[in-house]
């Protein structure tokens, strides 16, 4: 993968690694929401990954929370969305990011990504 540059274009390899930012889950957590990503539903791995980038705990993540109420605010969206589509191996749709509102918009958006 290539990131642009000013000076061009340069492979994902030349680029600095990327810092850990506030919420983000460790690395051995991104691990094993992965690895029990395709044995669980992807309603309980969703909720997890939610937990884990909202620094949420799990009993809030009803399906009608919103997640403006769960302190996700444009960029803890936009990370939740990137966090969703590394641990599920999925795209998601810069349309379909803006219309998630709720915990279970979020399971039904994973659902419909795994479907397609």
């Amino acid at each position: 993968m290539a990131v642009c540059h000013a000076s061009g274009v340069l492979p994902r390899s030349e680029l600095a690694p990327r810092r850990q930012l506030a919420g983000e889950p460790s690395a051995p957590l991104r691990r094993s929401v992965a690895s029990t990503a395709l044995e669980q539903p992807s309603e309980e791995v969703v909720k997890e990954v939610i937990s884990a980038r909202l620094a949420v705990a799990p009993s809030r993540l009803t399906p009608h929370a919103r997640l403006d109420d769960l302190a996700a605010d444009s960029l803890a969206r936009v990370e939740l969305v990137l966090a969703l589509e590394e641990v599920f191996d999925i795209a998601i749709p810069d349309e379909v990011t803006d219309g998630l509102r709720t915990v279970q918009d979020a399971v039904e958006c994973v659902r419909a990504r795994l479907a397609a």
